[in-house]
């Protein structure tokens, strides 16, 4: 890193190195976190992650304490800007332009976040299968071993019940806990190589390197494009708005549940209620009965 650089991130709001804690931090609560559901037991769920998030992050980053609220928006803004800078670049492939521009953009962050993503990961192998068609419709060869945008590695997903740093350290990335380093970022599109800082906390996160052949093997989409765009990004928005009415279908489904169970604790309520009426008009008789008794006498 030159100076310049090191200005720069001095006069950041976040550096680069709070950033990658940031991803640290999110990591074992990412499902929770990335949950779309509204109900009310989803949303307390999320709150509770992420002031576990915000915890971890002080405690690590002990100089620049940061609200909940700071590091959500934070995570959000790193999303919107990633993805955007991969639809800009779906857009210049699209139009016949080299579409190296938007790439530039997407820092080591970036890269990280759309290997962690889901939403990310799908728009890149998105990307990819839309790069092999535009060779395609321009008869020029396209070889997967030599094409430098291959989706980046996948990160498992983890969540509090099975996160285990010792057994991801030792399986799939290198060690938390070691020096300050300096890495290489992935060559993407003919860009020229730049060092970066890797940061010295918790970089479990950041996975073994994988060939584009093994990536594009352990793609989870099952898809073929089409040779018209147009047909490829219309079957695309149906299946997202498949994915949606799926989504609310499952949603109408629990809420009807949870109606039937409240209705079964109304009716549970009634039940208690004409038992206790029961036992009144069964007392308020015996002691009648001892009243009449008594008068007899």
């Amino acid at each position: 890193m030159d100076r310049r650089d090191r200005r720069r991130e001095k006069s950041a709001n976040y550096t680069r190195n709070e950033k990658h804690l940031l991803l640290d931090s999110i990591l074992p609560y990412l499902n929770d976190i990335e949950n779309k559901k509204t109900d009310a037991m989803t949303v307390d769920i999320k709150v509770k992650s992420w002031n576990a998030v915000a915890t971890h992050y002080n405690n690590v980053n002990v100089k620049a304490q940061r609200r909940v609220s700071q590091l959500k928006t934070l995570y959000e803004n790193i999303k919107k800007r990633t993805k955007k800078d991969v639809l800009t670049y779906q857009t210049e492939l699209k139009s016949g332009e080299p579409g190296k521009t938007s790439l530039k953009r997407i820092d080591d962050v970036g890269w990280r976040l759309i290997k962690m993503v889901p939403a990310l990961r799908i728009l890149w192998k998105n990307t990819i299968l839309m790069k092999q068609q535009v060779a395609r419709n321009k008869g020029d060869p396209l070889t997967l071993d030599n094409d430098n945008d291959s989706l980046p590695p996948v990160v498992p997903t983890l969540t509090t019940d099975n996160f285990d740093p010792s057994v991801i350290i030792k399986d799939e990335f290198t060690p938390h806990n070691q020096e300050l380093t300096v890495e290489e970022i992935p060559d993407m599109n003919g860009l020229a190589n730049e060092p970066h800082e890797s940061p010295n906390f918790h970089n479990y996160a950041i996975p073994r390197n994988e060939t584009a052949e093994e990536a594009t093997d352990n793609a989870d989409i099952n898809f073929t494009c089409p040779d018209d765009f147009s047909n490829f990004m219309s079957a695309m928005d149906k299946e997202l708005k498949k994915k949606e009415l799926e989504k609310l279908d499952l949603d109408i489904q629990m809420k009807k549940l949870e109606l039937e169970f409240m209705k079964g604790k109304l009716k549970e309520q009634e039940m208690s209620i004409k038992f206790q009426q029961l036992e009144y008009e069964i007392k308020c008789r015996e002691l009648d009965k001892c009243l009449s008794d008594r008068s007899n006498v």
